[in-house]
């Protein structure tokens, strides 16, 4: 919610980054910058300062407040919630800027953002998830010549105000699939150059929302992005580069072949990659599907997780609130969670505490994985601070006994020279001298 004591301001700093703010501050900083050439403000030299950006909209380009510093910022930050009327050029060939946090750019009041990110070419991610565009009204080359972009999450932008996206993704060199699954084009008139040399582009997703009825202009819509296949297998043509193939795929020997995929080709995909029972796909007409056995996908859980969410949602029930649903949802993957879960062992639980462990290429439990044992190794046997060992009677031999002063009786001397021996030959007691045995007399008795 705005307050009218608190200005909002951009700080330019000395590390070219360019931070927005909305506070009491905007006074001492300017009056800082104005007296010394710079001023320390949060743990940063600020050299420059821009205010009255909520309220404007700058055309042409060279009237964004920034704009001659534009090709040396590499970074944006809204620390406060700025609420502008427009975004037009606001970050217009920034063409070093390399990380942009949008999370405090409000646009719920927005109305155009026409060349918004004009040639930030550096930029590799772009979160515009949360953009509200509900009074946009124009969004032509708002991502002109991001080439560095390899994803780009604008399904769920609502454009049923806008009427023009010319050049609106043109030249997004590193974008291989694109979701517009939930644009509503129904009042656009202008789509020139819209998918314009964006070479890798295989896929676009659309709805049936995405009309044309109102364009008049659609000059190369999809010039140069030949490596396009729609959903039935309609390739790119140069010779329909307008909007004449701006529709779902009916199949290039149909009379609606089209460069656009359906969200439900989504689930044909899966239905032919996926073999596990407990992933339960809907389809329009509400019944399930069959599965396939694949080999070449794996961790197909993970690849639905990073999904868009406006392409797919997840939803997890038990079998029993699966099967009492009237109605299943076309654009979910149901995922029963209970007794069929019980048949499979998930992934992360090999080999870590409480799961379950992995077995070795010979298949047996590795040591590491084996409990605590108290054991004691073979070289420990016989010898000293060791362990006795048994013969073959199953007793201590007489070399491994401790001296105990006792006697030994028999024809031969024993191998403890710390024990009196009795020779039974002779009747004599001997003791050891250290060099032999020696006689000490008869026995009596």
């Amino acid at each position: 919610m705005s307050n009218s004591n608190l200005t909002a301001f951009a700080v330019l700093n000395s590390d070219y980054s360019l931070i927005f703010y909305k506070n009491t501050d905007y006074l001492d900083v300017n009056d800082g910058i104005a007296t010394n050439g710079s001023y320390e403000y949060n743990g940063k030299t600020a050299t420059a300062i821009y205010t009255g950006f909520e309220t404007k909209s700058y055309i042409p380009e060279s009237t964004i407040p920034w704009y001659s510093s534009r090709e040396s910022i590499t970074s944006v930050i809204f620390v406060d919630e700025i609420e502008p009327i427009s975004t037009a050029y606001w970050f217009y060939e920034m063409t070093n800027l390399t990380s942009c946090d949008l999370s405090n750019l409000d646009t719920s009041n927005v109305t155009s953002m026409d060349h918004m990110f004009y040639n930030c070419t550096k930029l590799t991610s772009l979160d515009v998830s949360g953009f509200d565009t509900s009074k946009v009204t124009d969004m032509s080359s708002m991502f002109h010549g991001c080439s560095g972009l390899t994803s780009l999450n604008v399904g769920k932008f609502d454009t049923s105000n806008v009427t023009k996206m010319d050049s609106m993704f043109s030249s997004c060199s590193g974008l291989t699939t694109l979701d517009v699954s939930g644009f509503d084009t129904s009042n656009v008139t202008s789509m020139n150059y819209m998918f314009n040399s964006i070479a890798n582009l295989t896929t676009i997703y659309a709805s049936e929302l995405f009309v044309t009825t109102k364009v008049t202009s659609s000059e190369y819509m999809f010039n140069y992005s030949n490596s396009l296949v729609g959903e039935a297998g309609t390739t790119y043509n140069s010779r329909y580069i307008d909007a004449t193939y701006a529709r779902i795929d009916g199949g290039p020997n149909s009379d609606t072949p089209g460069y656009f995929s359906s969200r439900s080709s989504i689930f044909n995909a899966f239905r032919r990659m996926w073999n596990y029972s407990n992933l339960k796909f809907s389809k329009k007409d509400h019944e399930h599907t069959d599965y396939a056995t694949i080999s070449s996908v794996s961790n197909l859980r993970d690849q639905i997780d990073t999904l868009s969410d406006s392409m797919l949602r997840k939803v997890e029930l038990t079998q029993a609130e699966y099967d009492a649903l009237t109605e299943k949802d076309p654009s979910v993957i149901y995922i029963i969670t209970d007794e069929e879960d019980s048949n499979f062992i998930a992934e992360d639980q090999k080999g870590v505490a409480g799961g379950v462990a992995t077995l070795d290429a010979s298949g047996k439990v590795p040591s590491a994985q084996l409990p605590s044992m108290d054991y004691v190794p073979n070289s420990n046997k016989g010898v000293a601070n060791g362990v006795a060992t048994l013969g073959s009677d199953g007793k201590v031999p007489e070399s491994q006994l401790p001296a105990m002063g006792g006697h030994y009786v028999g024809t031969s001397a024993p191998s403890n020279t710390n024990l009196l021996w009795i020779n039974s030959s002779n009747n004599t007691i001997n003791y050891y001298t250290g060099s032999g045995w020696k006689s000490i007399g008869a026995v009596f008795g």
